[in-house]
């Protein structure tokens, strides 16, 4: 789709297929092209702060303070959600752009549906640091990645969170291991999560050799998919599964 104005990486599709989300060129600017004529349409100087995404109800982006919902046609904010509060220590945009998720100093985990404004809260003392979170599909249940520390050491925890009782963990990672939560499988039975161990900063060929593991949600051990790419990332799902 040849274009007058410079873009960066593609975001995603509107709901119509008619145009495509993109970021500006590393510039965090958010912009609509359309997919005919090639014209953009700047829709937000937004910064970073997780990754916008064109929702039915509108387009939702952020920077590490502020997310916004606004409409695709007229640029009307439809909603605002403030994280700017001193009591939060770090917010964020979920996956799939359905949720924004913040963590606050107590110990407190809030989670925001962006459609219709509505906050879920938790307590999660341990947690001193969120990773990415996803809603899970046809379910109000929710996957997060915590960071955390204890007498042996730093740990990753993936957990889930759903409306009745606190969140389950569903795998920890300790030391120089690490989890990237990628999504949930169709039928909301098990979690996928890429996972490699972090070389040593003074290591002579540093490798970053990732495999994407599927989780069982009940419980259980995960199990390998197999696949392994060096700096795996990036993962989507396919419709079908």
């Amino acid at each position: 789709v040849p274009s007058a104005q410079k873009v960066g990486r593609p975001l995603g599709w509107s709901p119509d297929g008619r145009r495509i989300l993109a970021a500006g060129p590393n510039d965090g600017r958010v912009l609509t092209v359309d997919r005919v004529t090639g014209e953009t349409q700047l829709v937000a100087k937004a910064g970073p702060g997780g990754r916008p995404h064109w929702l039915p109800e509108g387009i939702v982006f952020g920077n590490q303070k502020v997310v916004v919902l606004q409409d695709a046609v007229s640029g009307r904010q439809i909603r605002r959600f403030d994280f700017s509060d001193a009591g939060i220590t770090m917010s964020g945009l979920g996956l799939d752009g359905r949720t924004a998720m913040a963590l606050w100093k107590n110990g407190r985990a809030t989670l925001r549906n962006i459609a219709s404004g509505t906050t879920r809260e938790w307590y999660d003392p341990g947690v001193t640091r969120l990773g990415q979170h996803v809603m899970a599909p046809h379910q109000s249940a929710v996957a997060y990645t915590g960071f955390g520390k204890d007498s042996i050491g730093d740990w990753v925890s993936l957990k889930v969170a759903s409306e009745i009782g606190d969140p389950r963990e569903v795998l920890r990672g300790r030391g120089a291991e690490r989890i990237v939560l990628v999504g949930w499988t169709r039928d909301g039975l098990h979690l996928l999560v890429t996972r490699w161990t972090q070389s040593p900063p003074d290591s002579a060929a540093p490798t970053r050799s990732t495999t994407l593991w599927r989780v069982p949600v009940s419980g259980g051990a995960p199990i390998s998919t197999g696949i392994t790419m060096e700096a795996l990332r990036d993962v989507s799902l396919h419709p079908d599964g």
